[in-house]
């Protein structure tokens, strides 16, 4: 996977299925929130049949977040501690967020 450089603002975006816990999304929100990493899209949809990640009565929970594991080890340590509450964590991609100059 690449990864954005540094002073590119990078964003990441995972896909997620959660454990069939009580607190499930709390707690894997807690772990971008503890390290004051910013999420910037969450969204859930049902598991499709073009989707293979989850069961088909499961949901994906798809996660944007500003930051890269391979640039910043509060991201990594946040995607590690994800693993205690999802049973897949898929890391999509990184790539760099333009910021809109006014130009």
């Amino acid at each position: 996977v690449h990864q954005p450089d540094r002073n590119m603002s990078p964003k990441s975006s995972f896909a997620l299925v959660m454990k069939n816990q009580v607190g499930a999304l709390h707690r894997v929100c807690s772990c971008f929130a503890l390290r004051d990493i910013n999420i910037t899209k969450l969204e859930s949809r049902p598991s499709s049949r073009t989707i293979t990640l989850a069961s088909p009565w499961e949901y994906v929970t798809y996660i944007d977040i500003e930051g890269a594991p391979g640039n910043e080890d509060s991201v990594k340590r946040a995607v590690d501690n994800l693993q205690e509450f999802t049973s897949k964590c898929i890391h999509l991609g990184s790539y760099p967020t333009y910021r809109h100059t006014g130009r």
